[in-house]
């Protein structure tokens, strides 16, 4: 092999590599978007329950005399 065929085999080498490496990391990135996602919607559910019971507990007519005044 010449000098110039070793290089081009380290080049796709090289490239081999910095494909997978991308691929983990992007892996990695839509774990972590994914987990936030799902912590989120955990914390919105948990206020979502809190903000029901504190309306049930509103002593607020549901259907006022005078829909003028309230």
């Amino acid at each position: 092999m010449d000098r110039w065929q070793l290089r081009i085999d380290n080049y796709w080498k090289f490239r081999f590599h910095e494909k997978i490496k991308k691929k983990r990391k992007k892996r990695e990135r839509i774990k972590k978007i994914i987990i936030d996602y799902q912590k989120n919607k955990k914390e919105t559910i948990g206020l979502e329950i809190h903000y029901q019971l504190s309306n049930d507990n509103c002593q607020l007519p549901k259907y006022p005399q005078n829909p003028g005044t309230l």
